[in-house]
């Protein structure tokens, strides 16, 4: 009993060491796993609603902005190396900005996103899996939810799983403004995320379908707007979040809850402050 107990204190202390190696950098964000990955000839679907409020709390009157940004993800196992996505998104925006208020409704650009399993390791106690991920960003959205130009991000997976905990990380670097179709003078932006979760996987019931696993998330990133011709150069934005959650687990049907809340975020001058946002979400592969 004594070395059992010693032997999980050592396993939990070697993740969360591997985790806070991998969280040195600032992150973006993912939500409970590492991505959408469903075995070959099926597919997933994946439908999220995440809630998103920034503010000007010291101003007088408040200024509020809230976004719901709901997201359908449908991915496909075309091999058992390679994963195609298509996420599209539907954005519900309310702001109150000196008493002024408006709402904005619209479709967000459209991602075709491909996942390519570069290595993978089983044994009988651990299963490693490293991954690379391309995503590419149409301009097919709605003023104001789209970036008016094609962008394209690159990204990196890492899958662990040891007895029961699980580990996952995620990492990419988006380039905006991909065929140069802006005006002389304009600088696009960019944003680097760097994300991972720590969870624990409790078996509920006797026939193993079922289970729940709380999750532990670090986010964070570093992005920087576009800038218009002759606009004031802006500092990069620095965001990181730490979010509890909770995945359920039963046969083929994952929900999803996540609460991310920022422990640090360093701001260009006159930004609406983050606050604490709220994720739901669904997935089921048939």
């Amino acid at each position: 009993m004594k070395k059992t107990i010693i032997d999980n204190l050592n396993i939990m202390r070697s993740l969360l060491i591997l985790m806070s190696m991998i969280t040195l950098a600032p992150a973006g964000g993912i939500s409970v796993d590492a991505g959408l990955t469903p075995a070959q000839n099926r597919w997933m679907v994946r439908y999220q609603v995440r809630h998103i409020k920034r503010s000007h709390e010291n101003m007088n009157p408040e200024s509020v902005m809230q976004t719901d940004m709901h997201m359908l993800n449908l991915a496909y196992g075309l091999r058992a190396d390679l994963t195609i996505m298509i996420m599209q998104s539907w954005m519900d925006r309310e702001s109150d900005m000196m008493n002024m208020q408006s709402e904005f409704s619209g479709m967000g650009d459209l991602n075709l996103m491909a996942k390519y399993r570069l290595y993978r390791h089983n044994s009988s106690t651990n299963t490693l899996g490293l991954a690379t991920t391309l995503c590419l960003t149409a301009p097919t959205g709605e003023d104001p939810f789209t970036s008016d130009y094609w962008s394209l991000a690159p990204g990196f997976y890492l899958s662990y799983r040891l007895n029961n905990w699980a580990l996952d990380a995620s990492t990419n670097y988006r380039f905006q403004d991909l065929l140069d179709e802006k005006p002389d003078g304009f600088r696009s932006g960019y944003e680097f995320s760097l994300s991972s979760a720590l969870a624990r996987q409790l078996v509920l019931g006797t026939d193993g379908r079922t289970a729940l696993a709380p999750v532990l998330e670090l986010t964070g990133s570093v992005s920087r707007n576009d800038q218009m011709p002759g606009q004031a150069e802006q500092n990069n934005e620095v965001l990181m979040l730490l979010s509890p959650g909770l995945k359920w687990t039963y046969s083929s049907l994952i929900l999803e809850f996540l609460v991310q809340i920022p422990i640090l975020q360093d701001l260009p001058e006159g930004s609406m402050e983050h606050s604490p946002r709220g994720l739901v979400g669904m997935r089921y592969m048939f």
